[in-house]
């Protein structure tokens, strides 16, 4: 008897030789030996209908991976988010975007902390209202055309994505992402709109980023030398975990919005990071963009693993990064509103799981996570499909599609769906041919992701969706999801360079660096 136990293979080697198999099998093949396989691998999630029966995995996988969550303690994991523990050991925080969209107070974390954030939507609510009665400047008949949204990273990306879904041509407002320090569009921008009618806002955790305070500055100079009557301070606003330095820039504390430590960069979308966007489309928006978020968080902590889809998709990941070295994953948009989701989860999943050493400090031996990539699926159909249904990388992707049906649909969404819907199929069954130029070796496996219409509630539910998903996977590879020390490497060595291009002196300079700089300033 013990000698069996002795014998039986480790759950992980279980969990990769059943992956292998049903790969050898083939996913056309487990179809047709299971004609309801994908009403049961199909999972409704409020408005998501989420199809994972394109995937190498079936009912005896699904049980190897409740004894995989159970081994790892997934579930005391996600208690461990919900309650406000330190899951950021190395930076000893609490990862408790959550609260930002629990309006309720449903999880066991401090009351203090519901309060600080309600209180912080209070005053986004009130600043909006203000903002719709033109009173934002103090002058009743001054109404705010344009904002220039400033930040960088997580303080763009999501303001940024979330606009372009609920925006409409209604909005007499339009917000102006300013990310990047090309000063050629910054200067271009402000010549096309009016100051005396434009609102600032600066998003910034730290308020010490670099690129966000070079532009912020310029911006600031423009409002000064263009104020006339008007009080150019009315028109700036600031959204920091630093009080201190908005006050310091010349924000007036009525204009100043908080956020916490523990909200990372990548998941501050939930925060007043997403003020211009709230100014702009309405605060109501934002707060069903928060309700749907609220119900994956309820699915995440309150569904069986089995069931749980957060968990069904990391274990997926999982499988693919450890046992079929998929280097990639691809992810497919077939919704013109939806084109910044793929740079918006490239961040969150590459600074989130790009990392080399497990919780202990001990290094890795196999990747921890997968290059996000993607784009619009259609454009890319004439472009970098080619690899996917041709190449020999083994590329997993998730398609976002919009629902259409044959009456209700323009010409545009049903080609937008059935495109979808045949490169999912396609990547499925390949194509046998005679002419080996003409194979598609096909058993390719991909997500897809239905809706029946895009909205704020969809959008949460969909980024939410992936949160999850990323903290599930940090668990099953045991390593911090949340800090990033690798961005701060090539800022600091930047100050370093600037430095020795200024003083001309190279000394501390490696030889290609130095003779980089001087063939720049040579005649």
């Amino acid at each position: 008897m013990l000698d069996n136990l002795v014998q039986q293979p480790k759950l992980a080697d279980r969990i990769e030789t059943k992956a292998r198999q049903l790969q050898r099998n083939g996913l056309f093949q487990l179809f047709q030996a299971d004609k309801s396989r994908f009403e049961r691998f199909k999972f409704d999630l409020d408005a998501l209908t989420i199809d994972l029966s394109k995937h190498f995995i079936d009912t005896e996988s699904v049980n190897l991976l409740t004894d995989f969550a159970k081994q790892k303690q997934l579930e005391k994991k996600i208690k461990s988010l919900f309650t406000g523990e330190l899951v950021n050991q190395s930076e000893q925080r609490a990862a408790l975007h959550i609260a930002l969209r629990d309006v309720t107070h449903v999880y066991p974390y401090e009351v203090a902390i519901h309060q600080q954030v309600q209180g912080e939507l209070q005053q986004m609510r009130e600043f909006s209202q203000a903002f719709d009665q033109g009173k934002i400047t103090g002058y009743d008949d001054q109404s705010i055309e344009n904002i220039i949204h400033i930040g960088i990273g997580g303080s763009e990306l999501g303001p940024k994505l979330l606009y372009e879904v609920i925006k409409t041509e209604n909005h007499r407002t339009k917000v102006h992402f300013v990310s990047g320090v090309d000063e050629d569009a910054l200067q271009s921008l402000l010549k096309r709109i009016n100051p005396a009618t434009t609102l600032c806002c600066i998003a910034s955790k730290s308020f010490t980023t670099e690129e966000t305070l070079l532009n912020a500055v310029v911006i600031k100079d423009w409002l000064q030398q263009n104020a006339g009557d008007l009080n150019w301070q009315s028109q700036l606003v600031g959204i920091s975990a630093n009080p201190a330095a908005m006050t310091e820039f010349g924000i007036a504390e009525n204009r100043q919005f908080f956020i916490w430590d523990w909200v990372g960069g990548r998941y501050s979308i939930w925060s007043a990071i997403s003020l211009s966007v709230v100014l702009a489309c309405g605060y109501q928006q934002f707060y069903e963009f928060l309700q749907g978020a609220a119900l994956v968080d309820k699915h995440f902590y309150t569904t069986t693993m089995e069931k749980n889809l957060p968990v069904l998709l990391a274990f997926l990941n999982y499988n693919y990064t450890q046992f079929f070295h998929a280097q990639t994953q691809m992810l497919a948009v077939y919704h013109e509103k939806l084109k910044y989701l793929p740079g918006y989860l490239q961040q969150l999943f590459m600074e989130s799981l790009g990392k080399q050493v497990d919780m202990q400090g001990k290094r890795l031996q196999k990747p921890t996570g997968q290059i996000v990539w993607g784009g619009l699926g259609c454009n890319g159909q004439h472009a970098y499909y080619q690899m996917l249904h041709q190449g020999q990388h083994f590329i997993p992707v998730d398609f976002f599609v919009m629902a259409a049906d044959s009456v209700a649909n323009s010409a545009h969404e049903q080609h937008n769906f059935t495109n979808a819907l045949a490169q999912a199929r396609a990547l499925m069954l390949g194509k046998s041919a005679e002419d080996n130029t003409k194979y598609y070796p096909g058993n390719q496996p991909s997500t897809t992701i239905l809706f029946a219409k895009l909205d704020a509630k969809t959008l949460g539910l969909l980024i939410a969706l992936y949160e999850h998903i990323i903290y599930v996977q940090s668990v099953f590879l045991n390593i911090n999801p949340f800090d990033q020390f690798g961005v701060e490497l090539g800022k600091n060595i930047s100050a370093t360079i600037k430095q020795a291009l200024l003083s001309g002196n190279y000394d501390e300079l490696d030889q290609s660096t130095a003779g980089l700089i001087q063939g720049v300033n040579s005649p």
